[in-house]
């Protein structure tokens, strides 16, 4: 649930995690055990066009006891009241605060929950940065916005999957209009909607126009200083830039709201290697590979976790470590490109200059942005040779 994120001192697993335990019968004490969580949030519920019952009950892990229940009976239109108040009951029920960014609005939960439904499988997809998720997650806020053309989320994460799409796979026309009408559309409909603004952000980066990029972002961060995203896409901005120590407070702030992200601090670690600031670097990507091996733990067929985890691992020195999660990553999709240039960054700092090279060629012709090849602290040993020049012109 999406305003449960605004509740202080509460810490929630993404969607894609609690995905791998659905038909397996896992009981709230085991999966508690498996995540180290301290409570789960059970649940079903049963729709028609018009109305929605929702059957929920909170869970503590340890002793398995039920410390708060509800059942809601109401108009589908309800859904918003409804969310709000089984926020107000788990923050109650586990004596903690509502942040002060406030709770859910119409533009970020709409009255159609077949809408919803599409919107949180898109944003579940979106952040597995692959083509074909990206592709898959595109379709879905598509699906949403038919359902539901006023739903500013929608159009936000639409922008945002065309911007990737033309950043780093399909450099076309097409994408860099739809990213920046989408985006347009997101704000114009939801001026106060943080998710909207980061979005507006995402497609200016696209199109380079990096100061309005940045205002965008600080203004996302402004509405609503959880929003992951906003935080996240401002340090890969200032990262493609090469604007390392500018990077790294929206990479920290974006860890901070997400602590079982691992691609955050994988890029922490990559803007104080620009640096030089190694020892930094090394703490963070040391915690990138706990939180990287709790995810992989749940899901081991997270290609994205191995791949920025094999680099991880290079830049502490763990050479076999690296190479086994690269294997694996390859071994689970070797087409893609974006599994490609990060097995390449692994080659660059394990000083395999031709494996690197190699992988990079294929990258390149699929289209990759090469600004971020440029800066990237990663492909540091490829700089000065010929053939890595020739690729970036």
């Amino acid at each position: 649930m999406m305003s449960l994120s605004k509740v202080e001192g509460l810490r929630l697993f993404p969607r894609s995690t609690m995905a791998s335990f659905r038909n397996k019968n896992a009981t709230a004490v085991s999966i508690g055990k498996r995540l180290g969580a301290s409570h789960i949030l059970e649940g079903s519920m049963r729709r028609t066009p018009r109305r929605v019952c929702l059957s929920v009950q909170l869970v503590e892990t340890r002793t398995g006891l039920t410390v708060w229940a509800e059942r809601y009976d109401s108009e589908a239109k309800e859904i918003v009241r409804i969310e709000d108040d089984i926020t107000q009951s788990i923050a109650g029920a586990l004596r903690l605060n509502l942040a002060r960014t406030g709770g859910p609005t119409k533009e970020t939960v709409p009255t159609n929950l077949r809408a919803y439904d599409l919107y949180l499988k898109g944003r579940q997809l979106f952040h597995q940065f692959r083509r074909k998720n990206f592709e898959r997650a595109r379709e879905m806020f598509a699906r949403a916005i038919e359902v539901d053309p006023k739903f500013a989320a929608a159009h936000a994460g639409f922008a945002d999957c065309c911007s990737y799409l033309y950043l780093y796979w399909e450099a076309t026309r097409e994408n860099l209009e739809a990213s920046d009408s989408a985006s347009r559309k997101a704000v114009e409909l939801a001026p106060k909607l943080a998710e909207a603004h980061a979005s507006r952000g995402v497609s200016l980066s696209t199109l380079r126009n990096y100061p309005e990029a940045e205002k965008e972002f600080r203004l996302a961060i402004r509405f609503d200083p959880r929003l992951y995203e906003a935080h996240y896409f401002y340090g890969r901005a200032c990262l493609a830039q090469g604007k390392y120590q500018e990077a790294i407070q929206p990479f920290e702030s974006a860890a901070s709201v997400r602590p079982e992200d691992y691609q955050a601090l994988v890029f922490l670690g990559a803007a104080y290697t620009g640096l030089g600031h190694q020892a930094e670097a090394a703490a963070a990507y040391a915690r990138s590979i706990e939180v990287a091996k709790q995810q992989l733990a749940v899901n081991p067929g997270d290609v994205r976790a191995l791949c920025l985890g094999a680099v991880a691992w290079a830049r502490i020195g763990h050479r076999k470590e690296a190479v086994v999660w690269a294997q694996k990553a390859l071994a689970l999709d070797s087409e893609d490109s974006s599994v490609l240039y990060n097995v390449a960054c692994l080659y660059a700092v394990l000083h395999r200059t031709e494996d690197a090279l190699n992988c990079l060629r294929g990258v390149v012709r699929s289209g990759w942005r090469k600004e971020w090849i440029k800066n990237d602290p990663d492909l540091i040993s490829l700089r000065d040779n010929p053939e890595f020049q020739r690729l970036l012109r």
